[in-house]
């Protein structure tokens, strides 16, 4: 009986443990969403399985700020840019998001962020017709590219 109950409280202990690890990743994750503005190095579209642009600069980012605002450049038509605001809701989980910026509703998942990479997926909610692979990074790897006009 001292053995199963000596199990017992170790099994708690370990989900508790998990449990806390996880939610210090949240946390972590969080902080670095929103430590300042995330560079487009690199975009997929995945509609048309093919990338949007790979060569952008200074001015095209998106900054998560810890008020649950968000600035970010969308592009139209190809290479024409527009700054819009909006807001973002991160879940708990500190992995999947909900963004609405420019009258649309995207709903996002972070693949990896660490210091100075990001990358995540978003989808236009609701009809998931338009899905994009986003690689951001804080410090940009080639600020003088200068997209066509």
């Amino acid at each position: 009986m001292k053995k199963h109950l000596s199990l017992l409280i170790l099994f708690i202990s370990a989900i508790i443990l998990n449990s806390s690890c996880k939610k210090d990743e949240a946390t972590k994750d969080r902080e670095l969403l929103t430590s300042g503005k995330w560079f487009y190095d690199y975009i997929v579209n995945f509609r048309a399985g093919s990338s949007i642009n790979s060569c952008f600069n200074n001015t095209h980012y998106i900054e998560f700020k810890a008020d649950g605002t968000v600035s970010m450049v969308i592009f139209d038509k190809g290479y024409d840019q527009t700054l819009v605001e909006g807001t973002y809701a991160l879940n708990e989980d500190g992995k999947t998001f909900t963004l609405n910026a420019d009258n649309r509703q995207w709903t996002g998942t972070i693949h990896l962020i660490k210091d100075n990479y990001l990358r995540m997926t978003m989808t236009l909610a609701p009809d998931n017709f338009y899905s994009y692979e986003l690689t951001l990074a804080h410090k940009k790897a080639n600020p003088n590219c200068q997209p066509p006009k």
